[in-house]
């Protein structure tokens, strides 16, 4: 059995003089029901609050709350999140449907843990123009239908990078062929990218 801690299925607490953001209310309250509504914005922005503040209205809405993190890659945690949040609000009992919902195809997996080795060369052969190296060694822990494995990667990447000034902004352009070595088996590629970069005055 897995246990769930209380705190990813407690909605946060709604600091005091949070300002209330009744267009955005509007929007959740227009959102499909039955369906999904996306709520998007850069971290630190309030969506936790916003919809923590838009569930507890004078008419709340009835809201099962659940906060993710790394270790719901697997999806039995993730599922017994899922139903942990749900179990004050919905009669739950055990049954085949529930349990089938836990059980996954041993071709499935997923990647839980990656941590890297990574490094950079860069060779100037004129001011603005530059020749690079990069290269990526990885180490993934695979959670998968047998259990767990472990996936050791190397990425090769050489590439050149250039750049030309132009007045208040700089113009780069490069192209890279990234090589990767995994379990044996190899793959290649090639990206280009470009960018215009303005001075910011003040």
């Amino acid at each position: 059995m897995l246990l769930v801690p209380q705190t990813k299925v407690r909605m946060p607490p709604i600091p005091a003089g949070l300002v209330e953001r009744t267009e955005l209310h509007a929007e959740l309250d227009a959102g499909d029901v039955g369906g999904v509504t996306l709520v998007c914005a850069p971290p630190g922005y309030g969506k936790s609050w916003l919809l923590a503040d838009w569930a507890n209205r004078p008419s709340p809405v009835r809201t099962a709350w659940l906060t993710i993190d790394g270790d719901d890659n697997d999806p039995r945690r993730l599922w017994a999140s899922v139903l942990a949040a749900l179990a004050p609000h919905i009669p739950l009992t055990a049954s085949k449907s529930i349990r089938s919902s836990f059980a996954w195809s041993p071709a499935e997996h997923t990647s839980l843990v990656s941590p890297f080795l990574a490094g950079s060369a860069i060779y100037a052969l004129r001011p603005m123009f530059h020749l690079m190296l990069e290269n990526v060694l990885s180490f993934d822990e695979i959670l998968g239908g047998a259990g767990r494995s472990r996936s050791t990667g190397y990425t090769l990447a050489p590439g050149v990078r250039g750049g030309w000034n132009v007045p208040n902004a700089q113009i780069v352009a490069g192209a890279a062929a990234p090589i990767v070595w995994r379990d044996g088996e190899s793959s290649a590629g090639l990206f280009l990218y470009f960018s215009y970069e303005v001075t910011l005055k003040k």
